[in-house]
């Protein structure tokens, strides 16, 4: 179970803390590394301008590889779990940020977990 928010709809919902918390457990006993518990940032537009009350929740997350880290920033919109995060990428040597879209993103259900998106990103993203 979760809160329920009747008056708003589901695109409208923030991310639950009970929701956060499950998120966060289940990253740090697969072995990933959170940077604190995210935090709840307004959603810009292409040309880096925040959206007028946006809000979604970015979470950055980090898997030890041999040389270093792979970085993942997971974007929860409003209406997450039920609408899918987008995920940027930062391999380890360096370079800039890059979104990509993992099949467990386009396969996302509600019931899916961050930690299925960073246990494939890990596994398929060579260091």
């Amino acid at each position: 179970g979760g809160f329920a928010f009747p008056s708003m709809p589901p695109e409208e919902v923030p991310i639950t803390p009970m929701r956060q918390e499950q998120e966060l457990t289940e990253l740090t006993a697969a072995g990933f590394r959170c940077a604190g518990r995210g935090q709840n940032t307004p959603v810009f537009d292409n040309v880096g301008r925040p959206i007028a009350g946006s809000t979604e929740w970015v979470l950055e997350v980090y898997a030890r590889r041999a040389n270093g880290y792979l970085t993942m920033i997971f974007h929860c919109p409003m209406g997450y779990p039920i609408a899918a995060p987008r995920v940027q990428i930062k391999p380890q040597r360096g370079g800039e940020l890059k979104w990509i879209s993992p099949n467990t993103i386009d396969t996302w259900h509600p019931g899916s977990l961050l930690v299925e998106v960073a246990k494939e990103l890990n596994d398929n993203i060579p260091d």
